[in-house]
């Protein structure tokens, strides 16, 4: 079947999505894409950053198969828009949590101009920031001014990562370079 760019960027969202669903942090989507699609790393940020080849048949099939999905769930519908998953409600989610560490929600409430309260109502759904407050958001959080919260999935973005992803990040790098310098002890040693 040849694909369309828009088929194309339907199959991009859609593996974002059921590695973001899957609860991974998104340094770990490459690697799990490794695993699962038996592709090297290179190619695996290919597939996540949107360069490159496209995602071709072989990798669809197996992408189906270990995603428990159809392929007409997987080529041709938008599996976060037919979620139940409130885009801005997930953005707000992550921005916060990859970004701040406990009690900093009062700070935040502060620089918004808010009420303590209302960051909570935010994340739990029973209220939603106006526009104003969604811009200093943006801003707050470096988000590109461009990006509409309510609509551009950045907890599912592979060009943003928060803050705290990034330290998890280097300590994960940083244990295994101290565990290939272990190996290299005994080795030598």
């Amino acid at each position: 079947m040849e694909a369309n760019n828009y088929q194309d960027s339907l199959i991009y969202i859609n593996i974002r999505f059921c590695l973001w669903k899957e609860g991974l942090p998104k340094f770990r989507w490459n690697s799990e894409l490794v695993r699962k699609l038996e592709i090297n790393s290179y190619r695996a940020d290919e597939i996540l950053k949107i360069e490159g080849q496209r995602v071709n048949e072989n990798e669809i099939r197996l992408l189906i198969d270990v995603f428990n999905l159809t392929e007409e769930e997987f080529q041709l519908t938008n599996l976060l828009n037919s979620s139940s998953h409130d885009v801005l409600r997930e953005n707000l989610n992550y921005l916060i949590n990859s970004n701040s560490t406990h009690g900093e929600k009062k700070v935040l409430a502060s620089r918004l101009g808010v009420e303590n309260g209302t960051i909570s109502r935010w994340l739990n759904g029973t209220r939603r920031p106006v526009k104003d407050e969604q811009e200093e958001f943006k801003r707050i959080f470096s988000v590109k001014p461009s990006y509409n919260l309510e609509k551009d999935p950045i907890f599912m973005s592979y060009e943003y990562f928060g803050f705290n992803e990034i330290i998890e990040w280097g300590n994960q790098r940083k244990e295994r370079v101290v565990e290939s310098f272990d190996v290299i002890r005994r080795l030598i040693g």
